[in-house]
């Protein structure tokens, strides 16, 4: 993985995070798909390796875009669910995986999780757009998963999901 690291910064000065998000689902998903029909252990490794670029390419990108998503005063929190989200499902999901495994066999598991990670790619596009790249710009993803609508306090959703302070800006 530390020679994908090498390849970073060249693909970041090419490509905005977003482009380097769906890329690597997509990229993952085929590798997924793809997996299961190999019976070589030389063929298994070609594919691990093939999967170690997009997983090795994306992982600091999702910091930076996490960073330009979210206002400023909420980065801490959004790390926090980020962090929070992974260990839960490293816990969670090989307990799954294995009683679905065994249920199942494993190429299903794989198709599953392509065909997961592959459509996941498509609600990336929402992420897409020099208006998302600053935080708090109108049309920008808030917190609450919403759009942004503009107006005073733009970026912070109120407990309405609406944009603005709460005090009827809306």
């Amino acid at each position: 993985m530390s020679g994908v690291r090498l390849i970073v910064p060249l693909l970041a000065h090419r490509a905005d995070e977003t482009q380097v998000l769906r890329w690597s689902m997509l990229g993952t998903a085929a590798v997924f798909a793809i997996y299961p029909l190999m019976h070589s252990p030389w063929l298994m490794g070609a594919c691990a390796v093939a999967l170690g670029f997009p997983l090795g390419s994306v992982q600091p990108m999702i910091m930076s875009k996490l960073h330009h998503i979210t206002p400023h005063d909420r980065h801490g929190e959004a790390i926090a669910l980020r962090s929070m989200t992974l260990n839960l499902s490293s816990s969670v999901l090989p307990l799954f995986f294995g009683a679905a495994g065994t249920a199942l066999g494993v190429g299903p598991l794989f198709w599953l999780m392509g065909a997961a990670v592959g459509s996941g790619s498509w609600a990336t596009r929402a992420l897409a757009g020099p208006q998302n790249l600053t935080p708090g710009a109108a049309g920008a993803v808030s917190p609450a998963g919403g759009v942004a609508r503009g107006g005073a306090g733009v970026g912070r959703a109120s407990s309405r999901g609406t944009s603005g302070s709460g005090a009827g800006n809306s």
